[in-house]
């Protein structure tokens, strides 16, 4: 059986200076690009609690909760019901305009990242 390749077995992956080739760059580029990164980490502002995060409406991405004292995490897809993440911590990923609803005693540091 033959073996799987996304690039053509003839093409040299490195050159002769041991940097990559031509196709294996774009291979790799476009690899990145299909994969998502749709930006830069954003910090979240945390607001009192229960603080309630909606991810922007153009994109999805994951919020990341760390640090402070947490209770509950809960996230919702029609910003009515809440269902509860179990954690109180953790990366949570969010379609566009989900919520995320964080209790919290000691305030948490939270970063949204785009995909």
């Amino acid at each position: 059986m033959a073996g799987f390749s996304l690039i053509s077995a003839r093409e040299q992956w490195l050159q002769a200076d041991l940097t990559p080739s031509r196709a294996f760059f774009r291979f790799i580029s476009n690899l990145f690009i299909s994969a998502g990164g749709q930006g830069v980490a954003q910090a979240i502002t945390v607001g009192a609690s229960p603080f309630l995060y909606t991810a922007p409406a153009s994109l999805s991405g994951n919020a990341i909760v760390s640090g402070g004292t947490v209770s509950d995490i809960s996230i919702s897809r029609d910003g009515a019901t809440f269902f509860t993440t179990g954690s109180s911590s953790g990366m949570f990923p969010l379609s566009a305009s989900d919520q995320l609803k964080v209790t919290w005693s000691v305030k948490p540091t939270m970063t949204f990242l785009p995909r």
